[in-house]
């Protein structure tokens, strides 16, 4: 994730609206960590960033497996909110902290 100063797509998510993306987060493994797994198992990686944050990655999706095999719901723009928290890390060359996962799953958990 990198900034282009080019406009190259528009996503738009409503926050009270369960969209194709939200919906997306509700079934496990999701789709997107389907497309996850086969891109990494596509293209190995040997940049240790990459690698970090593969493992984060994994490990956020089974925090969220988790989360539905309790039953419960999970945040309607999650997947917002994930990509908000990566831009940030990556632009500054940070790694993810797995502490932080947890965060992401407070309004479905209500704690």
């Amino acid at each position: 994730m990198r900034y282009i100063d080019e406009v190259t797509s528009v996503y738009h998510q409503v926050p009270d609206v369960v969209g194709l993306v939200a919906g997306a987060q509700q079934v496990s493994p999701s789709r997107f960590g389907v497309a996850r797994e086969y891109i990494q198992a596509k293209w190995p990686a040997a940049d240790p960033l990459v690698l970090a944050y593969r493992r984060w990655m994994t490990a956020l999706e089974r925090a969220r497996s988790d989360l539905i095999a309790s039953e419960r719901c999970m945040p309607n723009l999650l997947f917002d909110d994930i990509l908000t928290y990566l831009h940030d890390r990556v632009s500054r060359e940070q790694p993810a902290e797995y502490a932080d996962i947890e965060r992401f799953f407070v309004r479905a958990t209500g704690t």
